[in-house]
């Protein structure tokens, strides 16, 4: 039998506000709350955060000088930036892939 392990908490913080953001349950602009997020998602305010952090680095949500935090607008530029980001990803792990010696068998 096998299971998946579950993710930490912060992963799965992360896959949740992704999907949210990506199905538009959390509409560009909006703000970011902590302690309201970690109310709704029943975790402490540290996975939130360590969440956050993540999604930004994805281009997710968009952290101000001020430290305020919303959904980011999507543009016709930015998604055009992603595929050519997601095009030079795709290659590299496909050179990396086939660089890779399968593991001899033994008879």
């Amino acid at each position: 039998m096998s299971y998946a392990v579950p993710p930490t908490r912060t992963a799965a913080v992360v896959r949740q506000l992704r999907n949210e953001i990506v199905t538009g349950e959390l509409p560009p602009g909006t703000l970011i709350k902590d302690a309201e997020l970690a109310s709704r998602l029943g975790v402490s305010i540290t996975p939130i955060r360590e969440a956050i952090a993540q999604l930004s680095v994805e281009g997710l949500i968009d952290i101000a000088p001020n430290r305020t935090r919303h959904v980011t607008q999507v543009t016709q530029k930015n998604a055009l930036e992603l595929i050519d980001v997601m095009s030079v990803l795709a290659c590299a792990g496909f050179e990396w892939g086939s660089t890779i010696s399968p593991t001899p068998t033994s008879t």
